[in-house]
């Protein structure tokens, strides 16, 4: 088996595009929670240990990704100017629709406006820090896992670190698979829960209460896709995505501060539990079918 040297540059992309997902989802959960804080002034204590975990994942996430285009992933030029060009364009956006000469050519982008840029604007300033750095450092890069060359064979002395970086690509993989599972998930959740409640309650209550089981979902769809392409077992991976998400899930909506919003508790967390199990067995098995092992 031949590793590609393009494997690389797919990752790195794979990482950027999660990272900004990531803080996007974050901003949005943090706004969510900061309405319904005004309307049940209730959630100001989850609110503030929100801030302080989604700023550690974050800082992790970037460290990550900075560790893996600059010493590992080999320098390329294009590489390099997309996270630039991207993280500039975020940092800047703000300013940009404000200027005369600009903002009739900026198109409107919600999640970059200034109320709702907290994580996604640190994200992009610290992206295009990356961009920057690979075009202007020395290449100090180590000997990596991605130049071409065949995998070593199962009786062969394996080189130092290859598990460690092959596994880097898994996590950046997971990352995104995890982002788009969830999301896509989660609206489904929402969706579902909405037209529970509207039988009993009308379209404000409904909407309402479908909020938390659907970030609930979202996130336990991101914790999963992380997870789901470490099974060294690639058949096992649907079953364990399913049986992570499902628990995950189960366990999120049995939390004090979520169960007391559900207007319907036995009907939404039966409906969340069995989109939890497809959710899962999709995400595994699309782990499965795409194994950057």
């Amino acid at each position: 088996m031949i590793r590609k040297s393009g494997y690389p540059l797919v990752v790195s992309l794979i990482g950027l595009i999660a990272v900004l997902g990531i803080a996007w989802g974050f901003d949005a959960l943090i706004q969510y929670l900061n309405n319904r804080n005004q309307v049940t002034v209730s959630l100001g204590l989850v609110i503030t240990w929100c801030l302080a975990l989604f700023a550690l994942l974050l800082a992790a996430i970037w460290l990550l990704l900075a560790w893996f285009v600059l010493s590992q992933a080999p320098r390329n030029i294009w590489i390099s100017l997309v996270f630039l060009i991207v993280g500039l364009f975020i940092v800047t956006y703000p300013a940009l629709v404000f200027t005369p000469l600009f903002c009739c050519w900026v198109p409107y982008i919600g999640p970059l406006q200034i109320s709702r840029t907290m994580y996604l604007f640190s994200s992009g300033g610290f992206i295009a820090i990356i961009g920057l750095l690979d075009l202007v450092l020395p290449n100090f890069r180590t000997t990596n896992i991605f130049q071409d060359r065949a995998t070593p064979n199962p009786g062969s002395p394996i080189e130092p670190g290859w598990m460690a970086k092959a596994k880097t690509g898994k996590i950046l993989f997971g990352l995104l698979l995890g982002f788009v599972g969830g999301s896509c998930f989660g609206l489904v959740s929402r969706l579902v829960v909405q037209n529970i409640l509207r039988t009993g309650y009308n379209s404000y209550y409904a909407e309402s209460g479908s909020g938390l089981p659907a970030w609930g979902m979202f996130f336990i769809g991101w914790v999963t896709g992380i997870l789901v392409p470490m099974v060294n077992r690639r058949l096992l991976r649907p079953l364990v995505g399913a049986g992570v998400w499902m628990l995950g899930e189960v366990v999120f909506l049995s939390l004090p501060f979520v169960y007391s919003t559900l207007l319907n508790p036995s009907l939404v967390m039966v409906a969340c539990g069995v989109i939890s199990l497809l959710a899962g067995g999709a995400v595994g098995g699309f782990a499965a079918w795409v194994d950057f092992s």
